[in-house]
């Protein structure tokens, strides 16, 4: 009996002792001021915002897609994926490359400098999104024959968000490189859905056709939205921040690392979107609403990647560069175990519920679940290592990042026309996941050589291996 009872307060004890373990574990999260401390509770932030925006992203594109029809639907994705590329590509790095510039300026004490990369970047970055808009309309309407007719007026009109979309990244990296996640996302993911629906039901009432014309409308005033209130948040937090005095511009030594930064983004954005764009000449806009419904399902698993990379940039960017390696090799283990573990639950909860959440697009839109199953598969093997990119470029390995996205961009273009033809929707899944695997084996292996440090999951779920 006695040793019945001392088994079980052994047990009592061990209960005790982890549930302590866990209440220490969420004090520390919530108060604890230390920089992990810090960026955990940063990534729940850019997680929660991101899990929020993604339902209200996802209600956006329902009702569009239900209020235009699919046709219509599939014209107006294919318009916006056009800006989402173009317009994060025209600031040519600068919006990535000012969050190290910030971290390195402020770790020198250099104000000047300081003051002049957070105002001469998104100068620079507007300027070049005009003047890739205005050649960009000139080119469709000397050439015609480039575009099919229902694509001319959706595209001339997305044209006019180009800079303002350029602006909001290059003001997002600004606020990033401070730490102001909200400044950065609550605009962009929360407030442009919301106007975009206001603005299109308004449209509506006053008699404007329900077409793709007017849902790009609706996203130009959208945009505009966002910009302006990202600048009034910035400026005024600006001020309390960075008092007056002299700028040093030095746009020689920021382009020097944006290019390279171009390169790897660029890539990157176009292995994320080479799919749409590409269905958008191969097959019906009819299908390409099928593959964009299902590729915005899994944004609730992206998700997590982008909260993580959003929280976590900075903090790669202050250990580099003040030289703590113990530091930033927790930062990076801490990046891929928060980044995968979500990507795996949040998989499985939306494939299992892939038929529902397809069919609220409207009938015809479940045809959609196979290719949610595979981009699924993509999206959990390229958290599998964390946010190598953002590792990457935040410890001056931006070339070689670059050199691995061209080479994973270039075998994504040869599977999806290898693909395309041959299995439709499906071989673009296919084509989409496989470069996602490929992604993920070579920036991890890369990260490995050039920090020392091993962030492939199975090596971080080690016991030992994580922090």
């Amino acid at each position: 009996m006695a040793e019945t009872d001392t088994a079980q307060a052994q047990k009592d004890t061990g209960s005790g002792s982890r549930l302590d373990g866990f209440v220490s574990r969420a004090s520390q999260l919530a108060f604890g001021k230390s920089e992990r401390a810090s960026a955990a509770r940063g990534a729940l932030f850019a997680f929660g915002i991101r899990a929020f925006s993604a339902v209200m992203a996802y209600a956006l594109h329902i009702v569009l897609a239900r209020l235009l029809g699919d046709f219509s639907f599939g014209i107006y994705v294919t318009a916006w994926t056009w800006v989402v590329l173009i317009g994060s590509i025209s600031p040519l790095g600068l919006h990535i490359a000012v969050v190290r510039f910030v971290g390195e300026y402020e770790a020198a004490g250099d104000e000047a400098r300081l003051r002049g990369v957070v105002i001469g970047v998104p100068v620079i970055v507007t300027g070049l999104a005009v003047a890739v808009a205005v050649i960009g309309v000139a080119t469709i309407h000397a050439f015609p024959g480039l575009l099919s007719q229902p694509f001319m007026v959706p595209v001339t009109i997305a044209a006019f968000c180009l800079p303002l979309f350029a602006l909001s990244e290059a003001q997002d990296g600004v606020a990033r490189a401070f730490g102001w996640n909200g400044v950065a996302l609550i605009p962009v993911y929360l407030q442009r859905p919301l106007v975009v629906l206001a603005v299109m039901g308004v449209l509506l009432l006053a008699g404007w056709p329900a077409d793709a014309p007017s849902a790009m409308i609706a996203t130009v005033l959208a945009s505009l939205s966002v910009v302006i209130v990202q600048a009034v948040f910035i400026i005024t937090r600006l001020r309390h921040k960075l008092p007056a005095g002299p700028r040093v511009f030095t746009p020689k030594a920021w382009f020097a690392v944006s290019l390279p930064i171009l390169f790897v983004e660029g890539f990157y954005l176009l292995l994320t979107n080479t799919d749409i764009a590409m269905l958008g000449f191969l097959v019906p806009p009819e299908q390409v609403s099928v593959y964009f419904a299902a590729a915005k399902t899994m944004v609730i698993v992206s998700f997590a990647y982008f909260a993580v990379r959003a929280s976590l940039e900075r903090r790669f960017a202050k250990f580099y560069h003040a030289g703590d390696e113990e530091g930033f090799a927790a930062a990076l283990k801490d990046g891929t175990r928060w980044m995968f573990i979500p990507s795996v639950g949040f998989s499985i909860l939306v494939v299992g519920a892939g038929y529902w959440l397809l069919g609220l697009y409207g009938e015809g839109f479940t045809a959609g679940l196979p290719v949610l199953g595979v981009l699924a598969l993509g999206l959990v093997l390229r958290s599998a290592a964390g946010p190598t990119s953002s590792v990457l470029m935040m410890s001056g390995a931006q070339q070689q990042t670059a050199f691995v996205y061209a080479g994973a961009f270039v075998a994504n273009i040869a599977l999806n026309l290898l693909l395309i033809p041959r299995l439709g929707i499906m071989g673009a899944a296919t084509a989409t996941a496989i470069t996602m695997g490929l992604e993920m084996l070579l920036l991890g292996t890369l990260v490995k050589r050039h920090t020392g440090v091993d962030v492939f999951i199975w090596s971080v779920l080690k016991p030992g291996g994580a922090r």
